[in-house]
């Protein structure tokens, strides 16, 4: 996982960019998040996804049982989490729903186009 740059609040397109100068790798992907969530403060129990994850095949969340090479509190900080506003209740409420994935969000069509969009209002200043 890159953490040279981490990005702070709602990323990663509108958070602040925020240097961490880490690289973690682990051949459990639940240990990793749960590493890198508790590096920037998160308390990794609040994870819906680690929470599902099986141990056996995606790997433990408990600290005590994460095997860590390097000084990890020395490279700890406090990240500020995401403002829950409407659109992340947007997102998740569009994101739950399996038309919109199905038919909108996993079309390449419609992704490509609104990329496109992005980037003209970008250009014109409508949206960062």
């Amino acid at each position: 996982m890159d953490g040279i740059w981490g990005m702070e609040g709602r990323g990663p397109t509108n958070g602040e960019p925020r240097k961490l100068n880490v690289v973690l790798a682990s051949r459990h992907p639940a240990s990793l998040d749960a590493t890198a969530m508790r590096l920037v403060g998160f308390a990794p129990e609040t994870c819906r996804h680690l929470m599902l994850a099986d141990p056996a095949a995606l790997g433990p969340i408990d600290p005590e049982l994460i095997a860590i090479d390097g000084d990890f509190d020395a490279l700890k900080c406090n990240y500020k989490p995401p403002v829950f506003d409407n659109a992340l209740r947007a997102m998740n409420a569009l994101t739950a729903n399996r038309f919109f994935v199905k038919y909108i969000l996993f079309n390449n069509t419609i992704f490509n186009l609104s990329r496109f969009l992005v980037r003209k209002f970008r250009k014109i200043g409508i949206v960062r």
